[in-house]
């Protein structure tokens, strides 16, 4: 990289070299007995000045173009190699750790190649035009493997495309699984609520986790998430009461809907205490789609309630009185 970079720097300076010899020619013109003569010159050299200097501007650029391109294609190469040696590893690792520009339903190794084929192609032809800029001495890559190269990035771009649409498809419905709990508190009563989590799965209720693989109490590798939220709302029900609305997306409301019945949400409620975990979970083979559990705590109006540290971390109430 550092040989490149002094390449550049002496193409530059052999630009810069070359408009520096036409001023010192045009001062001689200036000096020719024969003013047509002389005006002829003055004016060739203005030209070629002017042409030494778009020289100058468009190594400048070919320059920053090969640069430019030569970190980002070689990140690709170097990124679509490491999905196709990732495609290994166990799907616990993939989910924690690996993010993908493209649908996580397929394979990563056909990521990776559709990686390095759809944006490694065209990095590759910028990376010519660059060295072009630079200089002359770059021969074309032949008509052949111009067609080939646009026929395979045609074809690797055809399938991100399809990939992209099929993965519209799999999520363009939210289906959502509603349940009710009634709480049954006195008047006089004050209602506790509090959030819980499980120290299998994280060991601190205030960390965040949209979507990570775990092992549960079987040693099953599961998905678990904190993407749980609670709005407390006023109610002129006698009786105040928990819904508990499951939502995931899916190819179709049915689908959808089905996918949120399956996501596991525990509440507890003992005397005035309401219990909730600050998480959920779902078997691993419900992949992700979007599933979010939200709560909404109805309240009638006087209910005293009392919510302990953790609440603020879920809570989406609109109204200040209940923050």
């Amino acid at each position: 990289m550092l040989r490149l970079f002094l390449n550049i720097e002496k193409k530059v300076k052999e630009g810069f070299n070359e408009i520096s010899d036409k001023f010192s020619n045009l001062d001689q013109d200036k000096i020719a007995s024969n003013a047509k003569s002389g005006a002829e010159r003055i004016g060739k050299t203005i030209s070629e000045i002017v042409t030494s200097i778009f020289n100058v501007i468009s190594k400048i650029i070919g320059g920053f173009i090969v640069l430019f391109t030569c970190m980002t294609l070689i990140s690709v190469i170097i990124g679509g190699i490491a999905m196709i040696f990732f495609s290994s590893m166990p799907d616990n690792f993939l989910y924690n750790h690996i993010h993908t520009p493209f649908s996580f339903e397929i394979p990563i190794w056909i990521q990776g190649i559709l990686l390095i084929v759809v944006i490694g192609i065209p990095l590759f032809y910028l990376l010519i035009l660059g060295l072009k800029l630079l200089t002359n001495r770059i021969k074309s890559i032949g008509n052949t493997t111009n067609y080939s190269l646009l026929a395979i990035w045609i074809i690797g771009l055809a399938s991100v495309i399809f990939l992209t649409i099929r993965e519209i498809s799999q999520n363009a419905f939210t289906g959502k699984d509603i349940e009710k709990v009634a709480i049954n508190i006195k008047p006089s009563d004050t209602l506790n609520i509090k959030f819980i989590s499980n120290n299998l799965y994280s060991k601190n209720n205030n960390d965040y986790e949209n979507f990570e693989v775990v092992h549960n109490e079987l040693d099953q590798e599961i998905i678990f998430s904190n993407n749980v939220s609670i709005k407390i709302v006023e109610t002129t029900e006698p009786i105040a009461y928990l819904q508990i609305e499951k939502s995931a997306e899916g190819k179709s409301m049915k689908n959808a809907k089905q996918t949120a019945e399956k996501i596991k949400y525990n509440v507890i409620i003992e005397n005035n205490n309401l219990i909730l975990d600050n998480y959920w979970i779902t078997e691993l083979t419900n992949k992700k789609h979007d599933q979010e559990v939200e709560l909404f705590l109805y309240l009638p109006v006087g209910t005293i309630f009392k919510v302990d540290k953790n609440f603020k971390h879920f809570d989406i109430s609109e109204n200040d009185y209940f923050n």
